[in-house]
C-alpha cells in the first residue's frame, strides 16, 4: 500500500489567490489577537480556494488505489482458474 502524500497546490494562480486573501485578512486584524471569527473566516478562505484542488487530488489517489486493487483481484481470479 502506498503512503499517504501531503497535499500541495499545483496551480500557482490558486495558491497565489489563497495567499493573497490570507494576507488581506491578516492585515485587517493588525495588532488585534485573532479570535474564533477570524479563524473561521480563514478556514473558509482555505476551503474555498484550495479545497477543490485537494478534493481532486484525493480522487486521483483513490482511482490509483482502486486500479491497483483491481489488478490484484484480476491476478487472484486467474489463479483460481482450473486447467
Amino acid at each position: 500500500m502506498n503512503s499517504i502524500r501531503k497535499w500541495e497546490v499545483k496551480n500557482d494562480a490558486t495558491k497565489k489567490k489563497a495567499l493573497d486573501h490570507i494576507m488581506v485578512q491578516l492585515d485587517q486584524i493588525k495588532d488585534q489577537e485573532p479570535g474564533i471569527l477570524f479563524a473561521s473566516e480563514l478556514l473558509q478562505t482555505i476551503a474555498e480556494t484550495i479545497g477543490p484542488d485537494i478534493y481532486n487530488m484525493a480522487i486521483v489517489d483513490t482511482k490509483k488505489v482502486v486500479s491497483e486493487k483491481m489488478a490484484d483481484l484480476d491476478i487472484d481470479l486467474d489463479l483460481l482458474m482450473q486447467s
